[in-house]
C-alpha cells in the first residue's frame, strides 16, 4: 500500500461522514436546485464556484444574499466537470460526488447540508 492508496481511503471514509451528517453533493446539489423555481429567491444564497479552503477536492461557493434557485443552479451546474485550483496549488475536478460548502475564497466556510443549523437551503414550501 502506498501513500495514494491511504489518502484516498481517507477521503472516501470523510465523505461517508460528511453524508451521514447530511452535506450535500454537487450533484444532490444540482438536482436539488432544478427542482425549484428558478426564480426562488434565497435570503442566504450562493454564486463563483472555487476549490474550498478546507479541503481543496471540494467545491466551494461564495455567499450571495438575495439569490435565485436559478442563479444558484447555473454556479452549481458551472462548477461540475470543472477543474479548480487548490488554494495552495494542484488540479481539482469537481464531479457529481463532490461535497459542496459556502466560503469566500480563501477561507473556511460552512458546509450546504440538507436541513441542520449550517447552511442550509431553505425549502420554499416553508414559505
Amino acid at each position: 500500500m502506498n501513500i495514494e492508496d491511504v489518502l484516498r481511503g481517507m477521503s472516501a471514509a470523510r465523505k461517508f461522514g460528511a453524508g451521514e451528517y447530511g452535506q450535500m453533493t454537487l450533484g444532490e446539489l444540482i438536482d436539488y436546485l432544478a427542482s425549484l423555481p428558478a426564480e426562488h429567491v434565497f435570503a442566504e444564497g450562493f454564486d463563483s464556484p472555487h476549490s474550498y479552503r478546507g479541503y481543496y477536492e471540494d467545491c466551494a461557493f461564495e455567499p450571495a444574499e438575495n439569490t435565485t434557485a436559478g442563479a444558484m443552479l447555473e454556479a452549481a451546474r458551472s462548477a461540475l466537470d470543472r477543474t479548480f485550483q487548490g488554494y495552495k496549488g494542484g488540479d481539482f475536478l469537481m464531479g457529481k460526488d463532490t461535497l459542496c460548502w459556502v466560503a469566500t475564497y480563501g477561507s473556511c466556510g460552512k458546509p450546504i447540508v440538507r436541513r441542520t443549523e449550517s447552511f442550509a437551503l431553505e425549502d420554499p414550501a416553508d414559505g
